[in-house]
Order: structure tokens, then sequence, then C-alpha cells
């Protein structure tokens, strides 16, 4: 029987259920045991692949046991799941408190229930995801985590969704939840202007352009996070983040303002400037072009508006820019970089 079972995991859907066993557990250690075994199966025992497969799996059925049963303690479940083809979506904000469900057995074990939900997320390779239904206003914000056994009772409450899902590295909903309570920051889908900043020196419209560089620049700026990019993985964390810098930025001027219109050409800007960052506005209005890391801003030529060094301009920002009409912001909500 053994032989009969190495022989068929030797074959391809066998294989294939190994790295689906690995997924699921969602576990570095388990994927490093899967591609060893893939390196070295020749060289290994028929008898010690069968045991390591057979520990996998193992590992394997007892999470997802400990995670459907997580589950069926959960409260609200039409609120926080939804069954999708492939396994379940979980809500960001009912992960903690599934861990908890999951694990407890009467007393509270921290180390325990915070490594549950690192392997949550794990299962889901870690990427938090939009779902995005038929109504608009239920979009969830969470992990899609894949399961084997649909025949649970934990699971005959929750909803099944023919949604879509999007990945948050990549996407920003107008229906995220997040930016429906805020009121200093406003999305605009499918125009050039990823939106609204309603700052304490004006309002701004942000080009879809300057949010892309924020982010792609923020993520490798040893400023902002030491050089590692877990920070501004996702665009909904990014973006906050962008507007309390740009909130709390100051004027600065450009030393060589006037050399550099000179030498490339193009439209006259207006600078600001916080934590080493530039922030680039349009000179007769109130549109953020683009965005960069400086670092030291005297040695890179920018100096603030009241320094000894420099004279009073005297510039406004004007705040009644002519903003996108209302049929161009319905086109769609969802927006994407």
């Amino acid at each position: 029987m053994l032989m009969l079972l190495l022989s068929q995991w030797k074959q391809e859907n066998m294989a294939l259920e190994l790295r689906d066993t690995t997924l699921l557990l969602g576990d570095y250690r388990a994927e490093a045991i899967y591609q060893m075994i893939l390196c070295t199966m020749e060289g290994l025992e028929d008898t010690l692949i069968a045991e390591i497969i057979g520990i996998i799996i193992i590992i394997r059925r007892k999470m997802e046991e400990a995670l459907l049963q997580g589950i069926g303690k959960t409260k609200r479940k039409t609120k926080h799941f939804r069954l999708t083809e492939n396994g379940v979506f979980i809500s960001e904000n009912v992960v903690y408190p599934l861990a908890l469900n999951a694990v407890s057995d009467g007393g509270v074990h921290t180390e325990r229930v915070s490594e549950f939900t690192g392997e949550i997320k794990s299962a889901a390779r870690g990427e938090l995801k939009y779902l995005y239904e038929a109504r608009p206003e239920l979009t969830m914000i969470g992990y899609d985590v894949p399961l084997k056994n649909f025949d649970s009772p934990s699971l005959q409450e929750i909803l099944q969704t023919d949604g879509r899902t999007y990945s948050c590295r990549n996407y920003l909903l107008v229906t995220d939840p997040m930016f429906q309570r805020v009121r200093h920051f406003k999305l605009y889908p499918n125009t050039d202007f990823v939106g609204e900043f309603k700052t304490k020196h004006g309002i701004y419209l942000v080009e879809r352009h300057a949010f892309h560089n924020f982010v792609i620049r923020a993520r490798e700026s040893r400023i902002l996070n030491g050089g590692t990019s877990e920070k501004f993985q996702n665009l909904r964390d990014s973006l906050p983040v962008m507007y309390d810098m740009f909130n709390k930025s100051e004027e600065v001027e450009r030393k060589n303002r006037i050399h550099q219109l000179v030498k490339y050409g193009g439209e006259d800007a207006t600078y600001r400037a916080e934590n080493g960052w530039i922030f680039v506005i349009t000179s007769n209005g109130n549109v953020l072009k683009t965005c960069y890391e400086k670092g030291d801003l005297i040695s890179r030529d920018y100096m603030r508006k009241d320094h000894p060094l420099m004279t009073a301009s005297g510039l406004n920002r004007a705040t009644n820019w002519p903003m996108p009409s209302s049929s161009e912001t319905r086109a769609t909500s969802l927006m994407s970089l």
C-alpha cells in the first residue's frame, strides 16, 4: 500500500496536492520542506518521503480544523466571511478574534494566538485583498484562504459569493470603508487624478503620477522605512501616509528654479517639503503633480521660504481648481496603478 501511494505521489496530481497542502498551511517551513523534496526526492528513501508527506498533510489538516473551529465560534458570520470558489474570505477585522477562537481551550495564549494569526495570513500568501460584490457598499477587505473541507457545519451560515477579488497592492476601491470614513481625502476613480487632499494649507488634486511615484519610491525609502518595503505593500496604507506628509509639509524655494526652467523648459512649479521629500505643485493652481525623496534639502538646493538666505515670494495657493465632474467619477469605483 505504501509503495502504491508513493507511486501515485510521484505523479503530477500528487505533486499538486502537496503543493496545495503547503499553500493552505501557509507556513514558510512547510514551503521549504516542499522545495527540498522536489530538489532531492530522487536521493531520498521512499519511506522518508512518505513520512515527510504524511507529516505535512497532518499539519495542514490540523490547521484547517482549527480554522473551521474558530469560524464556528465567531459571531456575525454573514458580516465577516464569504465562501469563495476555493475557500473562505476572511475580513481583516476578524482575523485576531478568529485566531483566538481557533486556539482557545479556556485560556488566552497570546503567543499561540499571534502565531495562528500569522498562519491565517500566510495561508492567503500574506496578500490583503478587496472582495467587490454586486452591492459595492458591502465591499470587504481581508484574506482569501483556501479550504479543502466545504462540508463543515461551521460554514453553513456563511454566504456564497460570486464577487471578484482585487489585490490591495495594486488597487484602490472607492467603496473601501476606510476611505468612506475620512473627510480629509476623497478618491476620484477613472480620472487622471487619484483624488483630492483637503489640507491645512489648501485643497489639492493629486495626480495618479504623483501617487504612483510616492508608492514606488516609498517602498525603497530609507527615510520612511529603513529601506524595507513591507510598510508600503498596500496602496490603501500608502495613501494616508502620503496625505499626512503633504499636510505637514512646508513651502520651500528651489534655488536654481530659473536655471532648471531654461535648461529643461516646461511649466513652472512651486515646492513643499517634509521629512526629506519634495512635493511639486503647479504654480498656477493646486495640482500635486509629482514627488520624490531628496534627503538633505539644503545640500540639494532647496530652502524653506522663511530661511534667512531666501526672500519671501508671497505665493498663495488657489483652492478653486476645477474638480472632475460627477459623470467622470461615476465611471467605475475601481482604480489601479
